[in-house]
């Protein structure tokens, strides 16, 4: 993401956004949300999100149209903490609640490394790897294919 764009999403969500925080049954499904019935600014943000829109038709005849997007886990946790800096106070209390309620399954980021250095060498399975950190093999496999801990490298 370009430095222009993070400024211009920054400002954007500080007016529109949501910084919500999982469910407890799902802490990782931290969440930053914008809905609004511009679709272009809608689409701006998606776009620079590299997620889809969302449509939802007016509940009530005088209401308009609205149309949303959102990027959630590790992809809403690394947004926010690039965004932090820009934010007003009552946005970074938000996002400080997203960070606190955001596990990380209990992998630091060594193990995230170590496991993705494991398996490559083809000696480990995913359920191996899974019974060695504790975790379970969706665990394994997010971490692999990069869908968990997409701040690693």
């Amino acid at each position: 993401m370009r430095r222009e764009e993070l400024i211009w999403l920054s400002g954007l969500l500080e007016g529109e956004g949501s910084f919500m925080v999982g469910s407890p049954s799902q802490p990782n499904k931290c969440k930053i949300a914008v809905e609004m019935t511009d679709k272009d600014v809608v689409e701006r943000v998606a776009a620079i999100l590299g997620v889809h829109t969302t449509y939802r038709k007016a509940r009530k005849e005088n209401w308009k149209d609205t149309y949303s997007c959102y990027t959630s886990g590790d992809k809403a946790i690394t947004l926010a903490n690039k965004m932090y800096g820009f934010m007003g106070n009552r946005r970074r209390d938000q996002i400080d609640r997203m960070r606190a309620s955001w596990t990380s399954f209990g992998l630091t980021d060594r193990d995230v490394l170590k496991i993705r250095e494991l398996y490559k060498t083809g000696k480990y399975t995913q359920q191996r790897l899974a019974d060695r950190f504790n975790v379970s093999q969706q665990v394994i496999s997010g971490v692999i294919t990069k869908k968990h801990y997409t701040r690693v490298a």
